[in-house]
């Protein structure tokens, strides 16, 4: 039987990617038949971005914030919170106000729904562990203290964690519940002009451009391409549990952006330009995947490819 899937803040980055992997039929694996794409202005959104119409797709306004009632799903995925760094460095309070309360609200209507869905997963993000220095969190790790973190950082970790406390309380309404602690994503979603280095990569590659990067101290990441990205959500959302399953999900094959500069610019036949390092503190942002991992039954590209193949994206996009 074909099933269907709602998601909340389904016109951002995660939304648009699973538009785009159930038209490429990604995710007949797991029978999803319908597609509900649910946002404050998601009908606005499919007028003014038709390329995202499909056969079974439909598209609801639903504002979390006073929402009495969601529509009939069998998976539901929460991905309701911009991540906009702009906006929590203009209104980092009210935007934390809203990531924490429409959870609330959400949670509230799901008590009381006569037919919920038969697995619900939260979009959380690795910013809950608060500053990493030099080796990756795994789950159980619980930070107490953001006050080392930017105060637009701040106010989207405080929120994301609120609202993972909120989303426990559903324990026992709901048969199956899973959090996603979600790390940095590439993919032909991904925005190439924004705060995001990886898509302003990008951008300057498929524009042939030198390659540049202004930080002067070193920067660790990891990327996983939303191909992966999918399967992996798909996979933790419907993994049989007796309690809540939390998981970070995002590659672990660190890299440094610096080193993945020149890479790029060898790989596509490209000048660059790096600055010479001088702060003695890194950047660093990478999950640990052992959990994730032993849930999987494939291996997700490495970072280098995933950007690589994010290329290729945009490029069959374009042409």
């Amino acid at each position: 039987m074909k099933k269907t899937l709602l998601i909340l803040g389904g016109t951002g980055f995660f939304g648009k990617s699973f538009i785009h992997a159930f038209k490429a039929g990604y995710l007949e694996s797991w029978h999803i038949g319908h597609l509900c794409i649910a946002g404050r202005n998601a009908t606005r959104f499919i007028e003014n971005n038709p390329r995202y119409r499909a056969t079974n797709i439909s598209f609801k306004d639903i504002d979390l914030l006073n929402v009495r009632e969601l529509p009939r799903c069998d998976y539901l995925m929460h991905f309701a919170a911009s991540s906009d760094a702009s906006t929590y460095k203009n209104s980092g309070a009210s935007e934390q106000y809203n990531i924490e309360q429409n959870m609330i609200q959400f949670c509230n209507v799901l008590k009381t729904t006569k037919k919920p869905p038969g697995a619900v997963l939260f979009a959380s993000s690795g910013a809950i562990y608060g500053k990493m220095k030099s080796q990756p969190f795994a789950e159980s790790y619980i930070c107490n203290d953001f006050t080392n973190l930017s105060a637009e950082l701040r106010a989207y970790a405080t929120g994301k964690l609120g609202a993972e406390k909120s989303f426990l309380q559903l324990s026992g309404h709901i048969e199956n519940l899973s959090i996603a602690r979600c790390f940095a994503f590439v993919g032909p979603e991904l925005p190439l002009n924004s705060h995001f280095v990886a898509g302003n990569l990008i951008r300057d590659i498929l524009n042939r451009k030198k390659l540049t990067i202004q930080a002067i101290q070193k920067v660790v990441r990891s990327y996983m391409h939303t191909d992966d990205l999918i399967t992996s959500l798909m996979t933790v959302m419907t993994a049989q549990r007796q309690d809540v399953g939390i998981y970070n999900v995002g590659s672990d094959d660190a890299v440094v952006i610096q080193d993945l500069v020149g890479q790029l610019a060898a790989f596509f036949g490209l000048d660059f330009t790096i600055p010479e390092l001088e702060a003695a503190s890194q950047d660093y942002y990478v999950p640990n995947t052992d959990k994730l991992k032993a849930l999987l039954n494939f291996t997700p590209k490495s970072s280098f490819e995933s950007l690589v193949h994010t290329v290729q994206d945009h490029t069959k996009i374009n042409s």
